[in-house]
Order: structure tokens, then sequence, then C-alpha cells
């Protein structure tokens, strides 16, 4: 939700000196029984220079894919602060460190602020300033040129997950190429489509209801999107079992239990929580039946996978 608030804030030309000179007479006053206060206002100065316009904006952080909601803080036209929306239903007034730090989105010295076409060879680093109208122009001309010659398939699309990513991937629909890379290309998409085929849809985690959360290598607390990081800590004050399994011991590690083990082993402790599955009864086993393939071959592979063997793998 977009909004913004306007106020007038004062900030008077004072020293530390001064101002400790001024709380002094205030207290000399004071024991006197005169209007000292009314005397501080009059020997504070005030000028038109004084006071500064600020406007508080809400918006969303484009930092990273889960957009966290923001106020950002504007005096006298520049952005001076990013602070978390507690309106937010996702990240209920939170904001992490990378979120803080999109003022250098704006304040940037590197940022490019208008278009620029190469002039040399590829990778002198020479180039020209451009207007707008031209840049729109000379992508055009080339794109042409390149779904002319080599067809539309032959285009490649590369955006990041900002607030401009659906115009890229409807452009490129629109242009007939489904060649599209994004973020989720190269981190979500992979668990997704594993997530689909195994368990027919992608779950919603509910993270900060569980009472027992197993964690293999994920420092989520350093190194996770806010909002699941809100959860997670809630479901360790709701009694909420942590247990992470690491060879680190990390800050999340460190809200838990912590199971540490040699780097490389994750598979041998997977294989001995299987048999213990298995030959306890403890799975679901309509959903094996419905949903998955393979599972007496599972089941007699990990036969041999005891607690005790990997125990001494994971050492």
């Amino acid at each position: 939700m977009k909004e913004r608030s306007t106020q007038i804030e004062s900030s008077p030309g004072l020293s530390r000196r001064g101002f400790l000179g001024l709380l002094g007479s205030a207290g000399t006053g004071a024991a006197l029984g005169l209007r000292s206060f009314d005397a501080v206002a009059d020997v504070v100065p005030h000028s038109q220079e004084t006071y500064r316009k600020v406007e508080t904006i809400g918006s969303v952080c484009s930092m990273c894919v889960n957009r966290c909601g923001i106020r950002c803080r504007v005096v006298d036209g520049v952005l001076e602060k990013i602070d978390g929306d507690p309106r937010n239903p996702n990240s209920r007034g939170g904001t992490c460190a990378k979120g803080q730090a999109g003022i250098m989105q704006v304040y940037d010295p590197d940022r490019i602020r208008y278009p620029m076409i190469r002039v040399g060879e590829r990778g002198a680093g020479k180039w020209r300033r451009a207007s707008w109208d031209e840049a729109y122009e000379y992508v055009a001309e080339n794109l042409v040129k390149i779904i002319d010659k080599h067809g539309p398939g032959s285009l490649f699309w590369s955006s990041t997950t900002d607030l401009t990513e659906t115009f890229f991937v409807k452009l490129g629909t629109y242009i007939g190429t489904q060649n599209n890379a994004r973020h989720a290309t190269l981190c979500l998409s992979s668990r997704n489509v594993g997530y689909a085929a195994s368990l027919g849809t992608v779950p919603e985690i509910d993270l900060a209801n569980s009472k027992y959360i197993l964690m293999y290598g994920a420092n989520r607390l350093e190194s996770f999107e806010l909002p699941y990081n809100i959860d997670l800590i809630d479901a360790i004050q709701k009694g909420g079992k942590l247990v992470v399994v690491d060879p680190r011991m990390t800050y999340t590690a460190a809200k838990g239990e912590w199971i540490p083990i040699r780097p490389r082993t994750d598979m041998a402790l997977n294989l001995a929580l299987m048999h213990v599955l298995i030959n306890e009864d403890l799975y679901d086993k309509d959903f094996v039946a419905n949903r998955t393939v393979g599972f007496e071959e599972l089941k007699a592979h990990v036969a041999q996978n005891t607690p005790e063997w990997a125990e001494k793998e994971t050492e």
C-alpha cells in the first residue's frame, strides 16, 4: 500500500555547548520562580532554514523477491531512512539490512541514470550517452534484425525480480520467445518442479505453528527472507523444537539443538532416518501408495543403513 504523510520538522541551529548553556539558564530561572522556558524560547534562533519538510512514504522493498512493506523517510526531497511497515501482514514491521541498504539504489554513485550505447569494442568500456528515444529506437531496430534473421526463439531475456519483471516476461511472450531467466531460474524453480512432481503442488509451510523443525545446513536467521525468520522465532517462542544439522555452529543453530556432522555426510543421515521411519512404521502409507513409485526398492536399499552405520559415517 502506497501512502504518504507530510510534516514540518523543527531543527534549530543550536550547538551542544549552547544547548547545555540554555539548560543551565532554564534551571536557574526555575529555581528563582521565573518563566524560564519563555526566556529560552526567546533566545533559540528560529528562521525559515531551521525547518525541514519531512515525508513518510509507504512502499514495498525491491531488494529481493519477498516485497516487504517499508516506510521511507524523505527529508527535503532526500531519502534518509528505510524502515519496516508494521501494517504489512507479510513482513509485520520488520526489515533486514539489505532492505535498509535500498537507499543506495537511489544514491549509488555508480548508478546508471540514462541510456548508454557502446561505441567501442566489447569489453573496451567505451560508451556514449543517448536519449531515451534514441535508445528505444536502437533496441527496436536490432531486435527486428535478429528476429528476421534468426527467428524469435534466438532471443533471450534476463530480468531481475523487481517490479518490472512482469513487463519483461510479457514482452518476451509477445515477441515470441519463452527464453527467460530470472531469480527463480537459479533459486526456486528446481525446488518447485520437484514439489509439483512429488506432492502435486508447491506447499506453503506453516512454520509459525510447527512443533518440530529439522533444518539441514540452513542458516535461515542470517540468510533467508525476513517473514520466514519471524515465523521461525514465533515457533520457537511457542515451544516448538528446532534441530539444525550443520558442520558449523551458526546463529540459527544456536537457537535450537545443534547436530554437527562431517561435511558431505548429509545423505548418510537421511538414509538412516528413512531406515528408522520405514522399520518403525512411522510413514504415511496412504501418501506412499498414491503419490510415489519405487517404495519397495527404497525400503530394500535402506535396510542396510542403520543408525549405527550413519553414526560412523557422520562423525
